[in-house]
C-alpha cells in the first residue's frame, strides 16, 4: 500500500483554495500590501498544482515520496524583525520556484499529524482557545493549596539535537519513508550551509565557548536544530516534546493543570509536589537535550528556564492573556501595545478622498477590532475593554471621520453635524465592549469563524449604507 496517492495532491489542492477563500475574505478588510503579495503567489500556486496533478511529473513526484528519496530544495534562510517588539528572529522558507519542495514539506507534515491523531489526540498541540478555557476553568476550581511553574524553551526548535529527534520519531512507530523524507528536508540545509561547506567554518567556530549556545549560528550551519518557518519544521518542533508533555501531564494529575503553546508552557501542581515537579521539569530537560553542548556542561538553563515559581492565586501571563487573583481575566500589557500601534499606525486612510474608499477604510478597522476581540473572547476586565475604547478606538474614529469631511465639506458648522451624525451611527461597531458581547453571546463553541464572518459582514452592511447616503447627498 502506498503512503502518498493522488488524493493527497488533490488535498493540498482544497487545503489551498480554503486558504484563498479565507485570504480573500478579509482582504475586503484589509489595507496593507503584504496581503494582497500573499494573496497573488497563493493564486500562482494552485494554479501550478492544478497543472502538475495527473502529469508524469506528479507519478514520479509521488514515487520518490513513497521510497523516501524526494530530494529536498535547500531553503532560503532570513531574519523576520517584529516591528512591534523590536525582536528579530530567525525563519525559513523554500524559493519561490520550488513548489515540489513546498509541497512534500506539506505532505509529510500532514502524514505525521495524522499518525499522531491515530496515536491519540493528547499527542496533538491544541487549539488556543481550548487552552484558555481549560486554564480559567481549572483556576477557579482549585480547593487545596497550588503552585505554578511557568517556564519556556529558548531558541526552541534551533535547538532541538537531530538525532535524539529521529530516535523520537521513530519510538513513537512512524512509517521509516517519513523518518526517511524527515533526514532529506533537514539534511538539504539552506543556501547558507551549502554556500559554507567549502570552508572549516564549523571546526574553527566550536574552538570558542559561544558556538555551543548559538542555536541560530549552527542552524545556519545546518550543523543541528530545526528552522522554524516550514509546516514540517512546526509540525517536528512539536514532536520533538511529545515525551515532556506527557510527563507534565502526568505530574499535574487530575488535581493539576498542564499546558504548552509552542515554547512556553505552565504547570500548576498541589503545594506539596512543587519541589518535586521543578526537580523533574530540570530532569527531563536534561534527558531530552543529552548531546547538547550546553547539557554536557551543566549549562541547560541556557536552553531552558522557568521564569515563576509561587503559590496561587497570583498573577501571570500566558497566551496573550493576563490572569489575575479573584478570577480577573485581562490581556497582558505587550499584547495591548500591539493593539494599540497596530490600530493607530497601520490601519490609517491613504485616500482617495471620496465615500467608498472611506467606507472600505472604516469597516477595515471595525473588522480587525472584531478579529481582536475574537483572539480574546475570554476576557472578562469589561473596564480594561472601555478604557481602549473611550482612549483610543472612538476618539481616532472621530478624528478620522472629522479629517475627511474637512475635504468633502468646505462649511465648517455643516462639517461638524456630519461628523457628529455619522459617529453616532458607527459608533455600536466600534466599541470593544458590544463587539466582545455579541462574541461572546454567539460564540459558545470552540470556533466560531462563521458568526465572526456574519458579524463582520454586518458592519459592512451598515457602514456602505452610510456612505451610499452621503455620496447621494453630495452628488446633489
Amino acid at each position: 500500500m502506498q503512503l502518498f496517492t493522488s488524493e493527497d495532491l488533490k488535498k493540498l489542492e482544497r487545503a489551498l483554495e480554503r486558504k484563498i477563500e479565507e485570504v480573500e475574505f478579509w482582504r475586503q478588510y484589509a489595507l496593507k500590501k503584504k496581503g494582497r503579495s500573499a494573496l497573488e503567489e497563493l493564486k500562482e500556486e494552485l494554479e501550478r498544482l492544478r497543472a502538475f496533478i495527473g502529469s508524469p511529473e506528479a507519478e514520479a513526484f509521488l514515487r520518490k515520496l513513497n521510497d523516501g528519496t524526494f530530494t529536498f530544495v535547500p531553503g532560503e534562510v532570513f531574519f523576520v524583525v517584529n516591528p512591534y517588539f523590536g525582536k528579530a528572529r530567525l525563519t525559513y522558507r523554500f524559493p519561490k520556484e520550488a513548489y515540489e519542495s513546498r509541497w512534500a514539506a506539506r505532505l509529510t507534515a500532514d502524514k505525521i499529524r495524522a499518525f499522531l491523531k491515530e496515536q491519540g489526540a493528547h499527542l496533538l498541540q491544541p487549539p488556543r482557545p481550548k487552552v484558555v478555557r481549560e486554564l480559567i476553568s481549572k483556576l477557579r476550581s482549585l480547593k487545596n493549596e497550588a503552585v505554578l511553574l511557568r517556564g519556556d524553551f529558548k531558541d526552541y526548535t534551533l535547538n532541538v539535537p537531530r538525532e535524539a529527534l529521529y530516535e523520537q520519531l521513530n519510538s513513537l512507530g512512524l512509517e521509516e519513508v517519513l523518518v526517511r523524507l524527515v533526514r532529506n528536508f533537514l539534511e538539504a540545509g539552506n543556501e547558507v550551509s551549502v554556500k559554507l561547506t567549502r570552508y572549516p567554518v564549523v571546526e574553527f567556530f566550536s574552538k570558542f565557548d559561544e558556538f555551543a549556545q548559538d542555536a541560530v549560528f549552527r542552524a545556519e550551519l545546518n550543523a543541528q536544530g530545526v528552522i522554524p518557518g516550514s509546516p514540517l519544521s512546526n509540525v517536528l518542533g512539536q514532536t520533538f516534546l511529545i515525551p515532556f508533555d506527557e510527563r507534565m501531564r502526568a505530574l499535574a494529575g487530575e488535581e493539576g493543570f498542564y499546558a504548552r503553546f509552542l515554547d512556553d508552557f505552565i504547570l500548576i501542581v498541589p503545594a506539596e509536589r512543587a519541589d518535586e515537579a521543578e526537580r523533574e521539569v530540570k530532569r527531563l530537560v536534561r534527558k531530552l537535550y543529552r548531546g547538547h553542548p550546553l547539557v554536557e556542561r551543566g549549562e541547560e538553563e541556557k536552553l531552558f528556564r522557568l521564569e515563576q515559581k509561587g503559590k496561587l492565586p497570583r498573577p501571570f501571563e500566558f497566551l496573550g492573556y493576563a490572569f489575575k487573583p479573584g478570577g480577573k481575566v485581562s490581556v497582558r500589557y505587550k499584547t495591548l501595545k500591539k493593539f494599540a500601534l497596530k490600530y493607530l499606525y497601520e490601519y490609517r486612510f491613504r485616500g482617495p478622498y471620496e465615500p467608498e474608499a472611506f467606507g472600505r477604510y472604516l469597516f477595515a478597522k471595525s473588522a480587525y477590532l472584531h478579529r481582536w476581540c475574537y483572539s480574546f473572547v475570554e476576557v472578562n476586565d469589561k473596564k480594561l475593554l472601555d478604557e481602549l475604547t473611550v482612549k483610543f478606538v472612538l476618539p481616532e474614529l472621530y478624528d478620522a471621520l472629522y479629517a475627511f469631511f474637512k475635504r468633502l465639506e468646505p462649511d465648517a458648522r455643516r462639517r461638524k453635524e456630519l461628523t457628529r451624525s455619522v459617529f453616532k451611527r458607527l459608533k455600536p461597531y466600534f466599541k470593544l465592549t458590544v463587539i466582545h458581547r455579541l462574541l461572546r453571546k454567539h460564540c459558545r463553541s470552540l470556533s466560531c469563524e462563521e458568526e465572526l464572518r456574519r458579524l463582520v459582514l454586518r458592519v459592512r452592511e451598515a457602514v456602505e449604507e452610510v456612505f451610499k447616503e452621503l455620496k447621494a447627498e453630495h452628488a446633489s
